[in-house]
């Protein structure tokens, strides 16, 4: 997983959450709020942040709506597969929500990440896939 010391190589935030790229691993960080709104709805709880170690991402790809921003997905074993509601998708551990509008720090971030996963890794891990979920009666 990532060290405090490691250099971030990109990062977006969306709508719902933002991303950011280090060496070992990619990090989803949801909205708080967001997360504990859709619990009060009856919803299960959703992890608040993901990292994915890179060894462990075998694609990633982007998810067109008529209405809403992409969603760009990353795939690992035991992932989690999309409904194909674009709002609920959304709020998966392994999905983020691109911006309205300025998409550039998103396609650096992408580009990079695909870079990544295409060289030849010398140590596939298998580590699983941390997730931090919120604590039990928390508002």
């Amino acid at each position: 997983m990532h060290h405090a010391s490691e250099t971030v190589i990109a990062k977006d935030r969306g709508p719902l959450s933002r991303v950011t790229l280090y060496p070992s691993c990619l990090v989803i960080e949801r909205s708080e709020e967001l997360c504990e709104l859709q619990e009060l709805l009856g919803g299960h709880g959703l992890a608040i942040i993901s990292r994915i170690p890179i060894d462990r991402i075998t694609g990633v790809g982007l998810v067109t709506s008529l209405f809403l921003p992409p969603l760009m997905v990353v795939r690992y074993a035991g992932c989690s597969q999309l409904s194909g509601r674009t709002l609920s998708d959304a709020l998966l551990e392994n999905v983020h929500m691109l911006s309205l509008f300025d998409r550039r720090a998103f396609h650096r971030l992408h580009d990079a990440l695909r870079t990544m996963i295409a060289a030849p890794s010398h140590h596939r891990m298998g580590a699983a896939t941390e997730t931090s979920k919120p604590a039990e009666g928390s508002a």
